[in-house]
């Protein structure tokens, strides 16, 4: 559990590594990987501005990591891994009151 003081250095971590992984983002909008780091750090950093009160700063962090998951999903149906990871942030995210309603996109039997 992180202290106060350690909230503000992992928020500028976070806000660093985003940066990073939104160049890498930039330079090859293909790169899953990087693509997956975005998601990772809005994460992070909701998690991060939750924990300092900022409900509305969190709520917009962990929206924008659940809109990128869900680009990950229709970019590649077939990816479990993807579709995995954005079940799982949805689980993650209803007890925080994200809108995460949309459902997942019907499976294709033939990526399976």
């Amino acid at each position: 559990m992180l202290r106060a003081g350690e909230l503000q250095a992992a928020l500028e971590i976070y806000e660093d590594e985003l940066a990073f992984f939104r160049r890498l983002v930039a330079a090859d909008a293909s790169d899953v990987h990087a693509r997956r780091g975005v998601t990772i750090c809005y994460e992070r950093l909701g998690d991060v501005a939750l924990r300092q009160d900022r409900i509305e700063a969190a709520k917009a962090y962990y929206q924008d990591g659940l809109e990128m998951r869900r680009r990950l999903v229709d970019a590649r149906p077939g990816d479990v891994r993807a579709r995995r990871e954005l079940t799982v942030f949805c689980e993650r995210l209803l007890p925080r009151h994200v809108n995460c309603t949309t459902a997942l996109p019907e499976t294709d039997p033939k990526h399976m």
